[in-house]
């Protein structure tokens, strides 16, 4: 009987990206049992590694399988279903691997960012890994998952067109750390993929005879800017996410005739002299690997050339948790979506969405994660992935699994920061401005729009809401959990105490004090309960605090109540603002009792805010109540952020005001309700 398939290998295990594999494997593998194995040229040093960095994980088969010997690389591609290969450059030892995979009938999963070896092996081998039923797939971790997915789940969000996406890599480190942030092998890969960009172009006219249809507007490549979205200096990014992400589109372009989107990608800087001095740092660069003296210098002298990032030792290992990166996009088109993909738009864009991919330990810890998850993805939700195999990107290939549900519960956060849309009416051009989060899965506490406000009508964005936490027998209405150590605290916020308690804790030592010490023992738990207690409206609905306090009275005289205290936490400096909310409304038939007002004054106010979003959701909320003729609200608030820091103007005071309907039609009306607020 034929030996049973592992379900997978890490080849390359022993290397500084395979160890964290290995890592990454035992983790997933206790969440979710598969079968697997270790490859390597040393079956001591597999086994070590094995001991180390996946001590519970059992017996772990170590397979001897060397780059110089094609038989044994085929031998271990037959052992299992994937290779998950971590042997790099690439471009030097990627390919026999593809083979063995190919005749072996094993998928084949990388975290190359080597442009020339990847889209030469979509040249040589897309045919014969598809008559084998088998993919291929390259490009699977930091290179280039957060930039291809990412435009993948910003254009399934986008419910339009996208015409551009423009990417901004950020990455950094939380406080002082001088070392290298990048291994020998993963610099070794950059210098080989700067180096031979060159063949790109010939590679491509081989594999795409026909062209992408001429997009309108052209997206234009921008040199050193400022950009719009980040507020930093940026520069044209010299990784492969770019040549990544068009590999997808054009798969989507001319598998399912879907739009594609003109991509550029950049990455960032905090100011001008640093953009600056890294831009001569790239051109020098890019300039030394056209020759073979400068080549050579780069890669004799990685210390030098790349400022200090990359070394043969690798980064501190304690310093990886503390590294960080985000890509944020800015995709740019239309809200009308046309049925014809060769169709062009008779109109300028008119919508954009801001949207965010980010992580920890980018460089062996996201980049790991990204790559098990790859494989699993082949290993569990094939029959999702399109044309039963070949060489394909990740954006094309993953687009229907749960891809990024799966990057989302380990770490990898994809979000929908802003959409803004531009509508055209009788008095011109307005533009609706939409902010939120479009996590998945969503967090224990979420903020959504409610459907039942009709924006058209109002005018204004609708009535932000979450559902209540409380689900203990008996506390199902309880919507005010003042003291979070009653017996009725809701379980979600239970849930959050350790990992904000947490985080508080890193806070505290970031700022040079000890949290063991004896006064800042509790002082993580405290905060953190005060944090939820502060924004308790969150889980806080309109409807339940309403509760049928509502009713019918042949009243038309203006109501107003006044000076309702309201304290708030500013949601720019995660400092309070406090002060006062008066409240008027026209009632049409319709009465609230008085003490809902300061109930919905304490909803919106008890979550992160700004004034002004904050006045204009409490006129929504009494619009949706009592739906009166009108209704008008003025806050006047004093801000810490004003007060403590920045300016420092202790006596300054904010009012902000909301006017509709009546109020905002009929100066008489709104001049009465303005003199009764301000009488004494």
């Amino acid at each position: 009987m034929a030996e049973e398939r592992l379900d997978l290998i890490i080849f390359g295990a022993t290397g500084f990206t395979g160890k964290y594999t290995v890592q990454e494997a035992a983790k997933f593998c206790k969440m979710n049992p598969f079968t697997w194995g270790v490859a390597g040229r040393n079956n001591e040093r597999l086994q070590d590694i094995v001991r180390k960095f996946a001590p519970d994980s059992g017996n772990i088969p170590a397979i001897i399988a060397d780059i110089q010997d094609e038989d044994s690389l085929k031998r271990m591609a037959q052992k299992c279903k994937i290779v998950v290969n971590c042997c790099g450059p690439y471009r030097l030892y990627g390919e026999p691997v593809v083979k063995a995979c190919i005749e072996g009938k094993s998928h084949y999963v990388d975290i190359s960012g080597e442009p020339q070896f990847i889209e030469s092996m979509q040249l040589k081998y897309h045919k014969a890994a598809q008559e084998a039923g088998v993919y291929i797939i390259s490009a699977c971790g930091l290179d280039s998952i957060p930039c291809d997915l990412g435009v993948i789940f910003v254009q399934k969000n986008f419910n339009g067109d996208v015409n551009s996406v423009e990417t901004y890599l950020n990455a950094w480190v939380e406080g002082e750390y001088k070392g290298p942030s990048l291994h020998y092998g993963t610099y070794e890969s950059v210098v080989h993929g700067v180096a031979e960009d060159r063949e790109i172009n010939r590679i491509r006219a081989a594999l795409y005879s026909e062209k992408l249809p001429s997009l309108q507007p052209k997206l234009r490549l921008k040199i050193m800017h400022r950009d719009s979205v980040l507020k930093k200096w940026s520069l044209p990014f010299l990784g492969v996410d770019g040549f990544v992400a068009y590999r997808s589109q054009r798969f989507l372009y001319e598998k399912k005739h879907i739009r594609p989107a003109q991509i550029q990608t950049y990455v960032s800087f905090k100011s001008l002299l640093t953009a600056i001095s890294m831009g001569f740092t790239m051109i020098l660069f890019a300039l030394m690997t056209r020759f073979r003296c400068g080549y050579n210098l780069l890669l004799k002298h990685p210390r030098f050339f790349s400022g200090g990032l990359a070394s043969h030792e690798g980064p501190d290992p304690e310093i990886l948790p503390k590294t960080h990166f985000s890509i944020t996009l800015k995709a740019t088109g239309w809200k009308e979506k046309l049925l014809n993909a060769h169709s062009m738009h008779s109109n300028s864009p008119n919508k954009e969405i801001i949207a965010r991919v980010s992580g920890t330990n980018p460089a062996y810890g996201a980049t790991c994660t990204m790559l098990m998850i790859s494989a699993l993805m082949i290993l569990r939700e094939s029959d999702k992935m399109p044309d039963n195999g070949g060489v394909l990107p990740p954006g094309a290939a993953f687009e229907n699994t749960s891809m990024i549900q799966n990057l989302q519960q380990n770490g990898v956060s994809f979000e929908i920061l802003k959409t803004t849309e531009k509508s055209s009416n009788m008095n011109g051009t307005a533009t609706i401005i939409k902010e939120d989060s479009l996590k998945k899965p969503p967090s224990l506490r979420t903020v959504t729009w409610s459907e039942s406000v009709d924006e058209t009508d109002l005018d204004v964005p609708g009535t932000p809401r979450t559902p209540r936490t409380s689900t203990t027998p008996g506390h199902e209405k309880c919507m005010f959990h003042h003291d979070l150590e009653l017996d009725h605290r809701p379980p979600t916020k239970e849930a959050l105490l350790p990992e904000m308690s947490k985080s508080y804790r890193r806070l505290l030592r970031s700022l040079g004090e000890d949290p063991d010490r004896q006064g800042l023992l509790k002082t993580p738990e405290r905060a953190a309960k005060a944090m939820l207690f502060f924004t308790k409206g969150y889980d806080q609905s309109l409807d339940d605090v309403i509760n049928d306090a509502v009713f019918d009275e042949d009243h038309d005289e203006m109501v107003v109540v006044k000076d309702i205290e309201m304290f708030s936490m500013c949601e720019h400096h995660l400092v309070p603002f406090y002060g006062k909310v008066s409240i008027g409304y026209l009632p049409c038939k319709k009465i609230l009792g008085l003490s809902k007002l300061a109930r919905i004054v304490e909803i919106f106010s008890r979550r992160l805010q700004v004034q002004e979003r904050l006045t204009k959701q409490i006129a929504i909320a009494v619009t949706k109540a009592v739906e009166p003729a009108g209704v008008a609200v003025v806050v006047e608030g004093v801000h810490m952020c004003m007060v403590m820091r920045g300016v420092q103007k202790i006596n300054s005071k904010t009012v902000t005001s909301t006017m509709l309907g009546v109020f905002r039609d009929d100066p008489k009306t709104r001049e009465e309700f303005l003199n009764l607020v301000h009488s004494k």
